[in-house]
């Protein structure tokens, strides 16, 4: 009996000529043409029908492939959807704080020396703001000192 070898994940192929060591692959090569080999992702087939059975391993394989190529499609999608949200709240979180410590700048400017600052990141806005609110109390205790 000659038969072909055919392994899905290198798509490499090899005859094999002689007995069957394990009798089911044999009866299922007699029955569908076709028969997986346990444990090897590889399949046997019957040169004697081999035209049916490579069209249903085609067809196996093309199913496979259409399935991969969903998922991969998928996962990129979902990517964009978790990179897109992710940007969009990192510069939203800097916007506001870069807003808030210009307002506070603006107020310090014009003289208003009990603008509050509350900025609470845990990042570099929030050490600038500490800053800047350190800032104002020495004006303001330097005025005050003036003042006297």
């Amino acid at each position: 009996m000659s038969l072909s070898l055919h392994c899905m994940p290198s798509i490499s192929t090899m005859h094999v000529k002689g007995n069957l060591e394990k009798p089911r692959v044999a009866l299922d090569l007699l029955t569908n043409r076709m028969a997986k080999m346990p444990g090897t992702g590889c399949f046997l087939v019957n040169f004697a029908n081999s035209s049916k059975a490579l069209e249903e391993l085609a067809a196996s394989a093309e199913g496979r492939s259409a399935v991969m190529t969903t998922l991969s499609v998928l996962f990129g999608l979902f990517s964009v959807v978790v990179g897109a949200a992710s940007a969009f709240f990192i510069s939203r979180g800097i916007t506001r704080s870069s807003s808030e410590l210009s307002k506070a700048a603006d107020a310090i400017s014009r003289g208003d020396l009990d603008v509050s600052i509350q900025i609470s990141t845990g990042d570099e806005m929030e050490d600038l703001a500490d800053s800047i609110d350190r800032m104002r109390n020495s004006l303001k205790a330097a005025i005050e000192r003036l003042r006297r």
